[in-house]
């Protein structure tokens, strides 16, 4: 433990977390541009979306309660492909594009796919979770975690078709996780109303625990890193700013009049709040200026995906993907 929070602060010098990453791009507000509308691109015919991802400019993938793996063309908007291969009545509810070629699926039937969307057939099926997998995150190319209801957490990494690491020790349902951007860290958020943060080298290798401070009633929901030394809890109405290196929570605001069901980093600059006020808003990092709150969906926004904000996508309870430009 000493010494895996010994090297959690070498790693932290050595990527100068406490420097502002974000002098690379400049950002442009969403309120200089025409105001984005809502298109109703596909409905689900009675399925719930949970998730939607661009792959690439040309294409973007959606999983829902139908048990597959769609495909979509970014530029007619009709479906592609569809992949089948979770178990009938499976709800796919997590959603991962690793890279240009694979994706991966996480669902009810608590199987992880891999699929090469390319040449149109899965690589592998990962087993490793007893319960529904909720969430999985990307660490590199070819590594990724998974999240369960079962309160554990694996490392994967596809050229080998295994588990290379896992991680247990939240007393309650983890709800999220995000990794830290040039390090070998992870945070989960968890209904224990902890956060931990976990090392990518080792099993079980807990780095250190943060707890929700007294005054905040309800556990953390989701959880994002948006700088650095910054990240994001989110918690009912409320998102909370954390600083990693002091443990302190620095600033709260409401977001939305429901539960903020989902935090997203967007870009460099911009950060994305789903929530269960049929809303969605994206905020600029500098400063958590809100830049635009957008209504069009008829229930939970479950998920979101922009290559430019020029064009963003988003997924709902509502049945329908929606297409924003």
């Amino acid at each position: 433990m000493f010494d895996l929070e010994i090297n959690f602060k070498q790693i932290l010098n050595n990527y100068d977390v406490f420097a502002n990453p974000f002098n690379h791009q400049k950002f442009m507000s969403l309120n200089e541009q025409k105001p984005l509308k809502p298109v109703l691109l596909s409905e689900q015919s009675g399925h719930w979306v949970f998730d939607v991802q661009y792959v690439n400019s040309d294409y973007f993938a959606s999983c829902s309660t139908e048990s597959s793996l769609k495909i979509w063309n970014s530029h007619t908007l009709k479906l592609e492909k569809e992949f089948f291969g979770h178990e009938t009545n499976t709800m796919i509810n997590s959603l991962l594009v690793l890279n240009s070629n694979i994706v991966v699926t996480g669902g009810s039937d608590s199987n992880i796919f891999v699929w090469d969307i390319k040449k149109g057939n899965y690589v592998c099926i990962l087993t490793g979770h007893n319960e529904w997998v909720t969430k999985l995150v990307k660490v590199s190319d070819w590594e990724f975690l998974s999240l369960g209801n079962d309160r554990v957490v694996n490392l994967w990494n596809i050229l080998k078709k295994k588990s290379v690491a896992h991680y247990i020790g939240h007393k309650g349902k983890i709800n999220d996780m995000t990794h830290l951007r040039y390090t070998d860290i992870f945070l989960t958020c968890s209904d224990d109303k902890t956060i931990r943060g976990w090392s990518l080298l080792e099993s079980n290798a807990c780095v250190f625990i943060y707890n929700v401070p007294i005054n905040i009633s309800t556990s953390p929901q989701s959880i994002l890193q948006i700088k650095d030394d910054y990240f994001l809890t989110g918690h009912q109405h409320y998102i909370l700013v954390w600083k990693i290196s002091t443990a302190q929570v620095m600033k709260q605001f409401k977001a939305h009049n429901d539960y903020v069901s989902g935090l997203k980093l967007m870009n460099g600059d911009c950060f994305a709040s789903l929530s269960l006020d049929k809303t969605f808003s994206l905020y600029q990092i500098e400063g958590l200026k809100l830049i635009a709150n957008f209504n069009g969906h008829q229930n939970q926004v479950t998920g979101i995906s922009s290559l430019d904000l020029n064009t963003i996508i988003t997924s709902s309870l509502d049945h329908t993907i929606k297409i924003w430009k």
